[in-house]
């Protein structure tokens, strides 16, 4: 009886919770490499970004609430230790060779999600089109990561909760207050590759492959709705992910201003939960130039203006459609990008008042040095 309830408790928060929880791929906005591990060390600087979420307003609790932390860079690409110093030089021998680290940490009412994950990524030279003379290389990832669900469950509200009746008479009656913490560890991995060119980026993963059950969930949950039941085998299932972006659109060039328009298209899909996801973001990225005695460019600030589209279709035939326009400020070694979403619909979750959320990251580039020559587009990775 005691593992019936709680699984049932459990059970139900998930069902009522499954469009916030934890996904390090809807942060990808703010940093490709939270969408496919392949994109670890994707610039010749050391990446260190923090996030914050905060997904909806409006409602009577707290709102769900996510934080997140990545770090990553090609071990002799960055410029953390001096150029020409031994311990740069040691370090360049591993070149093609990246790390990377994540951390997203979600806290909703009772709930607590912990993710942490790191990543070695390997940077394939492939050489130079022999058309467009212009490099090509293509990127490969594994990303083992460490999972935490937990519960207070002194926190949890049980009043109103349909479907759920829990009578004080009953002999096999079970006292919730004497029960003080629910939780679990796990580990999943992530595998991914990208394929890169001056012009386009084409990536491919496995996200959450490991199909490793925590012990909170029963071989499956079973959830009432309107008399039906609905069942998944994981809060977690395996996904697959396929994403497209061009980068070759100039629609603006002159001396002192280009601006490039960046489109690009992600979809997930998990098999054995008909669960799906789609991303269109279409992006103006413009860059301020000072010119240097004619000969070179120095890009003394870079913005950027986007919106970003959501579509979820969820395991319940549950919708989620949302507009998410961003804005980022380049100051060459950091920016901060600003996002808030817009709910056109929302099935998941439903509650009065419910509206759009909003999201801030702060990324430093350690050792970023953005001076471009006129020929820089021979060389686009080095952007």
């Amino acid at each position: 009886m005691k593992k019936a309830l709680l699984t049932l408790l459990i059970g139900f928060l998930f069902y009522s919770g499954f469009s916030q929880q934890t996904y390090q791929y809807r942060y990808h906005i703010f940093d490709n490499y939270l969408l496919n591990p392949a994109y670890v060390g994707n610039g010749n600087y050391y990446t260190l970004q923090t996030g914050y979420d905060q997904r909806f307003y409006g409602l009577s609790n707290s709102s769900p609430r996510t934080s997140f932390l990545t770090a990553h860079s090609r071990l002799g690409k960055g410029y953390m230790f001096a150029k020409d110093g031994k311990i740069n030089k040691f370090f360049g021998q591993f070149g093609n060779v990246a790390l990377g680290f994540q951390f997203l940490q979600y806290n909703y009412g009772p709930q607590l999600e912990t993710n942490i994950g790191l990543t070695y990524g390997y940077h394939l030279n492939l050489g130079t089109n022999n058309t467009t003379k212009l490099p090509r290389k293509i990127v490969f990832a594994f990303t083992p990561r460490l999972q935490r669900i937990g519960f207070n469950v002194n926190k949890l509200n049980l009043t109103g909760i349909d479907g759920l009746a829990i009578d004080n008479h009953d002999e096999n009656y079970i006292d919730l207050a004497s029960i003080d913490k629910i939780s679990s560890w796990f580990f999943t991995s992530d595998l991914g590759a990208v394929y890169q060119t001056a012009h386009v980026d084409v990536g491919v993963a496995g996200l959450s492959i490991i199909p490793y059950k925590n012990r909170l969930e029963t071989d499956s949950l079973y959830m009432p709705d309107n008399n039906n039941m609905y069942t998944y085998d994981s809060l977690y299932p395996a996904k697959f992910m396929a994403d497209f972006k061009v980068k070759f659109l100039r629609i603006h060039d002159s001396r002192d201003l280009d601006i490039d328009f960046i489109p690009s298209f992600s979809a997930l899909y998990a098999p054995k939960t008909n669960h799906a996801e789609f991303f269109l973001d279409l992006k103006l990225d413009a860059f301020f130039k000072n010119h240097i005695a004619g000969i070179r460019s120095e890009i003394i600030f870079n913005g950027q203006l986007g919106l970003n589209v959501h579509y979820l279709k969820g395991y319940s035939e549950k919708h989620l459609n949302m507009l998410n326009p961003y804005v980022v400020f380049d100051f060459k070694n950091y920016a901060i990008t600003y996002m808030h979403s817009f709910y056109l619909s929302n099935d998941l979750v439903k509650a009065p008042g419910i509206s759009g959320g909003s999201r801030i990251a702060i990324l430093l580039k350690i050792g970023n040095d953005r001076i471009v020559r006129k020929t820089s587009q021979s060389n686009p990775f080095k952007r």
